[in-house]
């Protein structure tokens, strides 16, 4: 089974199987594991899991490292590291800034236990001077202060201005952004809950984050924001449950931004 969660170095990496088809077992390294028909495959933090078709079974695959962002609120670094980021609900932060992209969130308390952190509500981009704000309650989308239907997106791209620039969606439920210097894409998940008291159920959605970097990209010099920073991080961190402190550079409270769209931070690295 091969991934391209490196598409950050432009190659194709093997994490599991042999090339022979069958089964051996397992409790072993992956790329020594015998596989037979694999046709699925799913990811969560250095985590895969593959639908072993004729063996009838889900491999789980861990501790793969990858070129990879995941969030909401476990972020797993560029270099493989894990820390948590969970921010104050209702407030905006700055996750990744560059010469031509500005990548912010909204943090949002999780409805069924807020004591267990939060998620990431709303996304803003900045991109070479336009913008798109995405909602994963009403899974609105706004481009350049226009709504978007869900169909508009769904069969083409959509331009920043710019041939190399554009968003599309790839689900009903998923957006992805392509950009010279990074790939992202928003998975919009729902979550649902029960009242016990009145039996009712309700739902809330939000925003489940998968990023890979292209490190041969130009654009990629000198990025930063609260993710955007760890491309540069020379060994794996484990932080979790701080916000990062002791990882990133300064504080938390550094990245808070007053909007989606707002580019000014002390690390900003946005071009107007």
């Amino acid at each position: 089974v091969s991934t391209q969660s490196t598409w950050a170095l432009g190659i194709i990496r093997f994490i599991a199987g042999t090339g022979v088809s069958g089964y051996n077992g397992d409790n072993i390294i992956a790329t020594q594991a015998k596989l037979d028909g694999p046709n699925n495959i799913a990811y969560g933090i250095n985590r895969y899991w593959i639908s072993d078709q004729i063996n009838n079974r889900i491999r789980t695959i861990e501790n793969v490292p990858g070129i990879q962002v995941l969030g909401d609120p476990h972020f797993t670094s560029f270099n493989g590291g894990v820390f948590d980021i969970k921010g104050e609900a209702q407030k905006y932060y700055a996750l990744l800034s560059g010469k031509r992209l500005q990548w912010n969130v909204l943090f949002v308390s999780r409805r069924s236990n807020p004591e267990r952190g939060t998620q990431i509500g709303r996304c803003g981009f900045v991109v070479l001077g336009n913008t798109l704000l995405v909602d994963s309650q009403t899974d609105l989308i706004l481009f350049n202060g226009s709504g978007l239907h869900s169909h508009h997106s769904a069969y083409r791209k959509i331009y920043f201005g710019n041939s190399k620039y554009y968003f599309r969606r790839i689900s009903k439920s998923s957006l992805i952004l392509i950009l010279p210097c990074i790939r992202v894409t928003l998975i919009r998940t729902r979550k649902l809950s029960v009242n016990f008291k009145s039996s009712k159920t309700y739902s809330t959605y939000h925003y489940n984050v998968i990023a890979s970097i292209n490190i041969e990209s130009n654009e990629c010099y000198n990025l930063h924001g609260l993710l955007g920073q760890t491309i540069y991080f020379t060994h794996k961190v484990h932080a979790m449950g701080h916000n990062g402190e002791g990882v990133i550079q300064g504080h938390l409270g550094d990245y808070e931004l007053t909007s989606l769209l707002d580019i000014s931070f002390p690390y900003s690295r946005y071009v107007q």
